[in-house]
């Protein structure tokens, strides 16, 4: 609930509308983008959420010489879903395996997520010829994978690569815009392919142990890359009064050689230290306590009884 005259921000919308893109909130005339700040009036405030249309963009398909007419696709918008047309044309000496765009090869049938440009597709047609295929693996340290040439239209699959890269992990094979995982079926098309191995920078987060007042310098560990699993250090230092009982991290109390993975944030443990005094102030046995002031009791009715005959 926000006050009269107190101010929020509008938020952002992360839902969809097929065809639309969300744009800005609207509230009696007036217009709020995400991030605005917003005063609130005297009565409660509705903003109603505005959607545009998203961009509609044309699908050519180009038969390269193929006999008849070229499949017609209607203009599809941004984030929608289409089929590639089939081709029933021909060409003398050649045999019509797909269309391709973006050096991939999509087959009749095959679904498409419309970007944000027009698309052309190219009428693949095959000789029977065969092309060669390359692995470069970008700095890795294993050889690259080795493959047998491939006639056109006929289909591979891409390999795995074991190699390493210091800092680095493989995350596939590329080629022209298009990023493939190993196991990945690829359509040879018409001509020598060259995939070229990506590699992600490997994420290094901090491991600090704070002591909170301990006699010894802290644990010092080393950075420890994103799903990697590290050791919690030990500590030798002390502290007055408390007994050093292990590492706090998001309340959860972890033990010296306790075994934890490493996410996607910095790891900062704080020590945690028991009081090894009593909270009683130092009467730790009842029993010891109830004797004493028993004590002290008949020690004082003895002076008073005492002083008490002698006045008589």
């Amino acid at each position: 609930m926000v006050l009269e005259g107190d101010s929020f921000i509008a938020d952002q919308y992360t839902g969809t509308k097929t065809g639309y893109v969300f744009s800005y909130w609207s509230c009696d005339g007036k217009f709020y983008f995400p991030g605005d700040e917003v005063t609130m009036g005297n009565e409660d405030m509705v903003l109603t959420a505005i959607w545009n249309p998203k961009s509609l963009h044309h699908v050519t398909y180009d038969t390269r010489g193929g006999s008849g007419f070229a499949p017609i696709q209607e203009d599809v918008r941004s984030d929608a879903v289409f089929t590639v047309k089939p081709y029933d044309g021909i060409k003398k000496g050649y045999r019509f395996i797909g269309w391709i765009y973006s050096n991939h090869v999509y087959l009749p049938g095959d679904e498409v997520i419309m970007g944000d440009t027009d698309i052309t597709f190219l009428a693949f047609w095959t000789s029977g010829e065969v092309h060669h295929i390359t692995y470069d693996v970008d700095g890795g340290d294993a050889p690259a994978p080795t493959q047998e040439d491939i006639t056109e239209g006929y289909t591979f699959i891409l390999p795995s690569y074991s190699g390493t890269k210091k800092g680095y992990v493989f995350k596939g094979w590329a080629y022209g815009d298009t990023i493939y995982r190993p196991g990945d079926i690829i359509v040879m098309i018409d001509k020598d392919m060259i995939f070229t191995a990506i590699w992600d920078v490997i994420s290094l987060h901090h491991v600090v142990y704070d002591t909170r007042g301990g006699s010894r310098s802290a644990p010092v560990q080393s950075d420890v890359p994103v799903g990697s699993s590290f050791i919690v250090q030990g500590y030798d230092g002390i502290k007055e009064h408390y007994v050093f009982n292990g590492w706090l991290f998001k309340n959860v109390l972890y033990l010296p050689g306790d075994t934890l993975t490493m996410n996607e944030e910095d790891v900062i443990f704080r020590a945690d230290w028991k009081s090894t005094e009593s909270p009683s102030g130092g009467w730790q046995n009842p029993m010891l306590m109830f004797l004493c002031v028993s004590i002290i009791i008949c020690v004082i009715l003895e002076i008073f009884a005492h002083l008490l005959f002698k006045k008589w």
